[in-house]
């Protein structure tokens, strides 16, 4: 027998399933199975397990799996549907709702939110329920977010001659700021993380210009004007230091957390990290990605839970550790103890849970104010969906290291896109 502490602590370091004990059954019999992503964060999820059985005596959780990363909760969780030995919820990624949906391995979950008398008072709605939407149906409930957000190093700002008080708010200002820094120290300019999971930057950047990625009707929609403004903005970002600092997605990070990287496109769930790091040498100084329409939305990533069992008692059940883990109770643990920006917009704005402890910590309010915009992670259909975004990557790791530009760039992406996703025209 491994305890669920245990289970959750040795998780930290696991990449793959940690071996599933079922613990004694509870007195009436109930035993919840529950898969968890990512591992990095124990305490929440030891914490919202453990309030969850002390407000349902008799109830026991069960740890199935426990992954560092979302794409591994995926595949495990394809396994699981494929030989019907499912849990009874998960925790799963945002990109991954949609195919799990189509392939039948999660619940439409309108009718349990439309019935639930406490909705309103839990604070569901908003961010909790639009970053769940797949095919106009609800299939999870939103519980942590990130979102692409700008970082700046507040010394080689200063340095550059910018006022840290008014940074600039669009993408001619930050661009020009980067340039300055990269001026005055080569190679210290500005990084655009191109290399996040299915194309995530990118199609925040695109959508963020008032852009999309494809039609209603399957045709492509990303090789508009949005489309190459982004790739443009992209390539200002090669030309201010990342082509000659061409790294991983890591070293960048640390690169940023050393002071030699001045501008930096990347997660908002980086900044508890970032700030750690850079004490007592700068401040992080962040701004929410520029909105060119007042309906652009930015796609969440991170992480919901969603509902596998089909059992109407294990659902009901199943549902009120859901609305725990996305109400204002669970949601100010979220934000407490990860680097998630919360999804419930009642537990951010009353001061008492959040209000106050993120009006003490500002470089939070990036993150905080892309959620009032949080949208849909696209995903292109198909079974050669990683791939298409795997070679889109490439396309703009040339595009960033200067060894193409914006228009060859979007041809080469229209190429891979119409060769590898069904009916793209």
């Amino acid at each position: 027998m491994i305890s669920r502490r245990t289970m959750l602590t040795n998780a930290i370091a696991a990449t793959a399933a940690l071996p599933f004990a079922r613990p004694a059954s509870a007195a009436d019999g109930t035993t919840l199975r529950i898969s968890l992503v990512p591992s990095i964060f124990p305490a929440m999820f030891e914490s919202l397990i453990r309030d969850f059985e002390a407000a349902n005596p008799g109830v026991e959780m069960a740890i199935t799996g426990s992954y560092r990363d979302q794409s591994d909760q995926f595949q495990a969780t394809l396994r699981e549907g494929m030989v019907n030995d499912l849990p009874d919820l998960s925790f799963q990624g945002y990109a991954y709702l949609p195919p799990l949906k189509q392939r039948g391995f999660t619940l439409r979950l309108d009718d349990l939110l439309s019935n639930d008398p406490q909705t309103a008072e839990l604070g569901l709605s908003g961010a909790v329920t639009s970053t769940c939407i797949v095919d106009g149906e609800l299939h999870g409930l939103g519980v942590g977010m990130s979102f692409p957000v700008i970082y700046i190093n507040s010394e080689l700002a200063k340095k550059a001659g910018a006022d840290i008080d008014h940074l600039p708010q669009d993408w001619d200002g930050i661009l020009a700021l980067a340039k300055k820094i990269n001026d005055g120290d080569s190679g210290k300019g500005a990084f655009f993380q191109i290399a996040s999971g299915g194309n995530w930057t990118w199609i925040a950047l695109l959508q963020a210009l008032g852009g999309q990625m494809m039609n209603a009707d399957g045709s492509i929609a990303f090789n508009g004007p949005a489309g190459m403004q982004s790739l443009e903005i992209i390539r200002q970002f090669g030309l201010s230091g990342q082509a000659r600092n061409d790294v991983s997605q890591d070293m960048a990070r640390g690169e940023f957390q050393s002071g030699n990287i001045g501008v930096l496109f990347d997660s908002s769930s980086s900044l508890a990290s970032f700030e750690k790091a850079a004490a007592g040498h700068f401040r992080v100084l962040t701004l929410p990605i520029p909105r060119a329409t007042a309906k652009a939305a930015i796609p969440a990533a991170g992480i919901a839970t969603v509902l596998h069992t089909t059992d109407p008692a294990r659902q009901k059940l199943a549902w009120r550790f859901m609305t725990l883990a996305s109400g204002k109770v669970g949601q100010t643990l979220v934000g407490k103890l990860t680097g998630y920006t919360p999804t419930n917009a009642v537990a951010i704005q009353t001061p008492d849970l959040l209000g106050d402890y993120y009006k003490a910590r500002p470089a939070y309010g990036a993150g905080i104010a892309s959620a009032q915009h949080a949208g849909t992670w696209f995903a292109f259909p198909g079974d050669n969906s990683i791939k298409a975004s795997n070679e889109i990557r490439e396309h703009l790791h040339a595009l960033v290291t200067l060894k193409s530009d914006p228009k060859a760039t979007m041809a080469a992406i229209e190429s891979s896109v119409r060769t590898l996703v069904p009916n793209a025209k």
